[in-house]
């Protein structure tokens, strides 16, 4: 959509759409737009000179390149664009310009080419609110609600996040949502908690649209619904939310209602989650290698192919899949393959010989990440 864009000068009005739809991008992780549409950007000041939005979108690109999003992780064209980035933004807050607060504000609070200073990073936002701006109010709220830069007071966070969802704000609406789930700083209301996920649910949330499925599965402040939920997590998982993809795995696990079980996708989606970081589907993938799972049933043949299906998913993430396995994990899995020959001699030969071959690699004395020793 966006690749081969003309590079000729643009109205201001269409300048700012490309920063509106560049930042939309950025904020559901769409790297590869985003970085295409803040470069296109860069190369309209060589046409036009600077213009409202370029330190933050000289900003942006360094935040990119500092983090390794699309491009390559590069900390020295990183700090190149923020020192662009900083002089202008410097400039654009003496002049209360909201936007270049909130980029001061947050490259004080993580430290991208400031050193990190909490209290102005809190500094920089509370003016950035003051002028109504929905950034600055979502953030501030966020400084209250972890106590960074200022004493912790959840109600305050919420009425930042109040003033910044009714502004559309999806993180604001999502984070609202919590602490009406959990009773934070306000009384705890869960048919407002999901009247909060489902706004931002409705905005392609990745995190509201989790929430929302946990609240229609355990019957939180709307009926329960199972298939409701599903749909919900599935929409998160498509969104890239790793909680979402562990409670997907877990209803084919399981299998509820019009989710079929289904143990090969259970075990795929566990295992990828595991992969990447989500603490819940770590753990169970080590009790799926340790042959514990499913816990609903005693019949030790059907653990022990939900064990051997996780080692096969195990095999085609190999070798990147190793920092899962634990000394018990890799105890157990031995002890399965010692009886594949009579236990599993129906299954190809082939599996047989990855799944071999996966044991014998093992570094004998090499310590591995452990999530549990039994």
């Amino acid at each position: 959509m966006y690749n081969n864009l003309p590079h000729i000068s643009k109205t201001m009005a269409e300048i700012r759409e490309y920063i509106d739809s560049a930042n939309t991008a950025y904020n559901f992780s769409r790297w590869k737009e985003a970085f295409t549409l803040y470069s296109y950007l860069e190369k309209q000041m060589a046409l036009i000179g600077h213009y409202s939005g370029c330190g933050h979108i000289l900003y942006r690109l360094g935040f990119m390149y500092n983090r390794g999003h699309y491009v390559k992780k590069t900390p020295l064209i990183a700090k190149n664009y923020f020192i662009r980035s900083l002089i202008i933004l410097e400039k654009d807050a003496e002049k209360n310009d909201p936007e270049a607060l909130c980029d001061l504000a947050f490259m004080y609070n993580v430290g991208d080419g400031l050193p990190v200073d909490k209290g102005k990073a809190f500094y920089y936002y509370q003016r950035a609110a003051e002028t109504g701006y929905y950034r600055g109010l979502y953030n501030l709220g966020f400084m209250f609600s972890n106590g960074q830069g200022v004493k912790q007071d959840k109600a305050k966070a919420a009425h930042y996040y109040q003033l910044a969802a009714t502004q559309g704000h999806t993180w604001a609406q999502n984070n609202l949502g919590l602490l009406y789930d959990q009773g934070e700083g306000v009384q705890k209301d869960k048919k407002m908690a999901v009247f909060w996920y489902r706004r931002a649910a409705e905005q392609k949330h990745a995190s509201a649209q989790n929430n929302l499925g946990l609240m229609y599965e355990k019957g939180d402040g709307v009926d329960k619904d199972l298939k409701l939920a599903f749909h919900y997590y599935q929409s998160a998982m498509d969104n890239g939310n790793l909680g979402a993809q562990y409670n997907i795995a877990r209803f084919y696990e399981k299998g509820v209602e019009s989710v079929k079980q289904n143990l090969s996708l259970a075990v795929k989606y566990f295992l990828e989650a595991a992969m990447k970081g989500q603490n819940e589907a770590l753990n169970h993938t080590q009790d799926i290698l340790e042959g514990r799972v499913p816990h609903s049933t005693k019949n030790k043949q059907i653990q022990e192919t939900y064990q051997f299906l996780g080692i096969i998913q195990l095999s085609k993430l190999w070798p990147e899949s190793y920092v899962f396995l634990s000394t018990s994990c890799k105890l157990a899995i031995r002890e399965l393959t010692y009886s594949l020959p009579t236990a599993y001699s129906l299954l190809p030969e082939l599996v047989e010989l990855i799944i071999r071959e996966l044991i014998i690699n093992w570094p004998e004395k090499k310590y591995y990440f452990t999530c549990k020793e039994v």
